[in-house]
């Protein structure tokens, strides 16, 4: 469906209208001038904000994520190519990102079975497709076991049929690994894993430690927004208004869990809403508080 900014311009007029009547009403904080304003000049130049809008203001249902066939939520973001390329800057360049989708992301467990009882002592042979991947010849050849052992482990995570495997067995394997790697980019994916496993009301703290040591000031890695989406629900429970200011700065950065910030957030009422208020640091900051 196109946009034409006759429609945009009458869904601005139509959400300033109900943030008029919701002011006169009673509700202060829906009226904040210095919120409405660049909230208001923000929508007419950005499509993130469409299908919400559209879908909350106007039908209220889900947001209507698909435009021209494409989710709005990841218009022009893809995931797993972002993941993909940061393990190809990881190698250096020297293995495809065809090659590394091919084992990181389209490979099943029981390849990394096979690869591991190869690698022990070539008890299990390996198909032609496999031993010519060049990241399996590295580690074939004793390069990059580490790497191996990461991605090893994440593998038997996400096999949701392993009943061998506790909860309390995974956190293990990934406090070993994160305890023993001295590699920065492998330190980071076990911490990410272990602020995914510490679920408990007795670990959340552990997990907002990591992350404040290993993602709060990091600018380079998509495990930045993934793992401050699960903190922030954390925050949530405990300080509303800092969970909320965290929905909002993941929604704006993170096209992948935008819906699941915009389905989460919610300001009850106007104590956390000035709260919120006060720890942003900028009015753009501010809109985006607003609009959720």
């Amino acid at each position: 469906m196109k946009i034409s900014k006759i429609y945009i311009a009458l869904l601005i007029s139509i959400t300033v209208l109900s943030v008029s009547i919701a002011y006169a009403c009673g509700f202060s904080w829906l009226g904040d001038e210095a919120v409405v304003k660049p909230f208001d000049q923000a929508v007419g130049n950005s499509i993130i904000y469409y299908p919400f809008l559209h879908s909350s203001d106007l039908q209220g249902i889900t947001p209507d994520t698909t435009y021209n066939k494409e989710p709005y939520n990841t218009l022009g973001y893809n995931e797993e190519k972002i993941i993909i390329h940061e393990w190809y800057d990881y190698f250096d360049g020297v293995i495809s990102e065809k090659d590394l989708k091919q084992i990181i992301i389209d490979a099943e467990q029981p390849v990394y079975d096979t690869i591991a009882d190869y690698l022990k002592d070539n008890s299990s042979p390996l198909s032609d497709t496999i031993l010519n991947n060049a990241l399996v010849k590295a580690w074939c050849c004793g390069l990059q076991k580490e790497s191996f052992e990461f991605l090893y482990f994440l593998k038997k995570l996400n096999n949701i049929n392993d009943k061998e495997l506790t909860s309390s067995d995974y956190l293990k394997m990934a406090n070993s690994g994160l305890q023993k790697t001295k590699d920065e980019f492998l330190k980071k994916r076990y911490a990410y894993q272990l602020v995914r496993l510490n679920r408990s009301p007795s670990s959340i703290d552990k997990s907002i430690q990591l992350y404040e040591q290993y993602f709060q000031n990091d600018t380079t890695t998509i495990l930045k927004q993934l793992s401050a989406y699960i903190i922030a629900g954390y925050y949530y429970y405990s300080d509303r208004a800092l969970g909320c200011v965290q929905l909002a700065d993941v929604f704006m950065q993170c096209p992948s869990r935008r819906e699941g910030c915009f389905n989460d957030f919610d300001i009850p009422n106007d104590s956390v809403w000035q709260s919120a208020l006060a720890l942003c640091t900028s009015n753009e900051q501010k809109a985006n508080l607003w609009f959720l």
